[in-house]
């Protein structure tokens, strides 16, 4: 191995310091966060379709 590979080598900086100079903010964290979110409650609310719309029949006749 040459020098200049080693130097390289033990120059590089780890991945994750490499990204966080690339990204620098958090939005993409949140944005990520809350499509994920809104993905699991949009599955979630399919998944048990029948019983949602049965529980929103039941919110709608509710007396104040």
């Amino acid at each position: 191995m040459t020098d200049s590979y080693r130097t390289y080598v033990a120059g590089r900086e780890s991945p994750r310091h490499g990204l966080a100079k690339v990204v620098d903010h958090a939005w993409p964290w949140w944005e990520f966060g809350i499509g994920l979110g809104l993905l699991t409650l949009f599955g979630l609310f399919e998944r048990k379709r029948n019983e949602t719309l049965c529980l929103l029949g039941e919110l709608k006749s509710w007396e104040r």
